[in-house]
């Protein structure tokens, strides 16, 4: 009774101790800002909530680093918080280690709300969950938005438009946490189906009966 795999206890150890689920130093996790720009927030329209994996996670830097590039060619107004960021802990409420995420939510909301935050757009489907579903119950209530649901109303505004033509063939795979949890479908592929050239082919399991990822 009480026992839990080592590799879910270092999991929660890690985020304890560091804001994250690697382990790694809370000093580092606004490296990945070096040479994009990216402003500090201070009042923006939009805070950008990168999470712990596109903050520390090499491949998942590549994404942050597109999307900020993408939001700035729109002119939106945004800043991150850098190292000051922390875990949004989607997760950890999912393992049912709620007191660790009462205190992720607790110390986000309050930072949230120091800064004046309203409205918040998430690279990860992950934390745009916790924040629009779990952040209310801890008086934590923003405006919350997936990238690919800002990054639609940009292309339907006509602030963001396509300069080519790619030509290729592209699938989709629906998120867990932006699908079923969510019932978002549309944006992503309205994204892509307004991108030149682009022929969008749905896979056999998709939307509603897609098969998890399996990397949450």
């Amino acid at each position: 009774l009480g026992k839990i795999p080592a590799a879910v206890k270092e999991f929660l150890e890690n985020i304890q101790r560091q804001g994250n689920p690697y382990g790694n130093s809370r000093a580092k996790r606004g490296e990945w800002l070096e040479g994009t720009g990216v402003e500090k927030y201070q009042g923006h329209d939009y805070l950008y909530y990168v999470g712990c994996e596109g903050s520390y996670d090499t491949r998942a830097q590549q994404t942050a680093r597109a999307l900020a590039k993408v939001l700035q060619k729109a002119s939106v107004s945004f800043g991150v918080l850098g190292n000051e960021e922390n875990c949004d802990g989607n997760e950890v409420s999912k393992l049912g280690e709620e007191a660790l995420f009462e205190m992720l939510a607790e110390d986000n909301i309050a930072r949230f709300k120091s800064l004046g935050v309203k409205k918040i757009v998430t690279l990860s489907p992950h934390s745009y969950n916790a924040m629009k579903n779990d952040y209310p119950k801890y008086d934590g209530s923003f405006e919350v938005l997936h990238y690919t649901q800002l990054l639609q109303n940009l292309i339907q505004e006509g602030k963001l438009r396509f300069s080519g033509k790619l030509n290729t063939r592209v699938t989709y795979h629906d998120p867990c946490f932006l699908g079923r949890w969510n019932g978002e479908y549309d944006a992503p592929r309205a994204i892509l189906n307004s991108i030149p050239g682009i022929e969008l082919i749905e896979m056999e399991k998709t939307k509603d009966g897609a098969l998890c990822c399996g990397g949450g």
